[in-house]
């Protein structure tokens, strides 16, 4: 369903740049899926407004999660700490964004999962 309205919303809303499902896929999949959707659709309501529609809807999945609007799967696995830390960690969305990039342009063997990574990222000092 997520996957469906980002491609929709890449195909039909006059955006400053395309979303990259790579990278909202997994902070919207942490929340609930209603949650998720109408994140999506104020985004669409906004359209041309939002300079990064990516890391937008990042910062607005961030802030769903904090505000405890987890996704049953999340919380039925108990790791609800774990999107908090990862949006805190990487407040800016440059690692978001690279992690992205790297999964769409280079031709890895697995894609690198940002949840996996941020925190080892994040402590270096660059």
């Amino acid at each position: 369903k997520i996957g469906r309205q980002v491609g929709w919303l890449n195909k039909n809303i006059t955006l400053t740049e395309l979303i990259s499902y790579s990278d909202v896929v997994e902070p919207l999949s942490m929340i609930d899926v209603t949650i998720a959707m109408a994140i999506l659709k104020e985004l669409e309501q906004k359209g041309g407004e939002i300079l990064n529609p990516t890391q937008w809807i990042c910062s607005a999945a961030a802030n769903a999660v904090q505000r405890g609007g987890l996704s049953g799967v999340m919380m039925s696995e108990g790791s609800s700490s774990l999107p908090t830390v990862s949006a805190s960690l990487d407040s800016t969305g440059k690692i978001s964004r690279q992690v992205g990039w790297l999964n769409k342009h280079v031709d890895l063997a697995a894609p690198i999962s940002f949840s996996d990574v941020v925190q080892q990222l994040s402590a270096l000092d660059i």
